[in-house]
């Protein structure tokens, strides 16, 4: 039988446990950890991209079926979203901050150092650290529709060239393509532009960290002179690439990465551009 005591004890501890927020659960966390198990799976799925076509890290490839060109969107998209969080939140824990004057002061006195030749093949760009814009129009344009040959007036009984109707036959056969099969060849260029640069990115997530830095102090000297709210780094509402249902390994590291800035943007309070 349990004593008086011994229940307010058991209480005491319950009320403790109720009462842990996801600010003192922070302080049990090994961020450099979660950032390495998930920057792994991503390398991982983009290294299973690069062997499925057979190309190596830097190569690429002009056209693509249709069928292929859909699964590697089906993955790198997420991934890219993934990625770009990863350096975000690696950029915030590690408490990298560079000011705009810092930056100002190493260009004047020659301390920076010079960039890096690039490479005249365009295989491996930069990678692209701020989401895609999301577009909060109420009223989208329509789509622009081609224009036919205009109205047509069918008489059965008459022969008079004015109701001919071979110019609308023409275009009847312009306009009716044939329906897109998974067989067919599109251009690929820029998708292994973008697996090398996620590539790149993943390979060396501290070079981007640095990157983030320095956009971040570009924009904090945009909004003191202009004064305008800049691009966010994460765009608001759902990632890029998200996918309520997850069906793929890369989708559930999404929601894990952005689970992981939002806590790192909400508790560990990074420089705001």
């Amino acid at each position: 039988m349990l004593k008086l005591d011994d229940c307010k004890i058991e209480l005491f501890m319950l009320c403790s446990i109720s009462r842990l927020s996801p600010k003192s659960l922070k302080d049990f966390m090994d961020w450099n950890l979660a950032l390495e198990h998930n920057r792994a799976i991503l390398l991982r799925n983009v290294a299973w991209l690069f062997t499925w076509l057979k190309l190596e890290v830097g190569e690429s490839v002009e056209t693509l079926s249709r069928l292929r060109r859909s699964t590697i969107l089906f993955v790198l998209r997420p991934t890219e979203s993934a990625c770009r969080r990863l350096v975000y939140t690696a950029m915030i824990v590690r408490g990298i901050v560079m000011s705009v004057r810092e930056r100002a002061l190493k260009v004047k006195r020659g301390e920076r150092q010079p960039p890096e030749p690039r490479a005249t093949s365009r295989s491996a760009l930069p990678f692209k650290l701020l989401d895609p814009r999301k577009s909060f129009d109420l009223f989208p344009d329509r789509p622009k529709y081609v224009s036919g040959p205009g109205p047509w007036v069918t008489d059965l009984w008459s022969d008079d060239p004015i109701f001919d109707r071979s110019a609308l036959y023409a275009h009847q056969e312009k306009t009716n393509r044939p329906p897109p099969s998974p067989d067919d060849e599109m251009s690929a260029g820029a998708l292994c532009r973008r697996m090398n640069s996620v590539m790149v990115a993943l390979g060396d997530l501290d070079a981007q960290v640095l990157r983030m830095a320095k956009l971040q102090a570009r924009m904090k000297q945009a909004l003191s002179k202009t004064g305008k709210l800049p691009k966010r780094v994460l765009r608001p509402g759902l990632p890029p690439g998200h996918r309520p249902r997850q069906k793929h390994e890369v989708d559930e590291v999404l929601v894990e990465c952005h689970r992981l800035a939002l806590m790192a943007q909400h508790e560990l309070k990074p420089p705001d551009p």
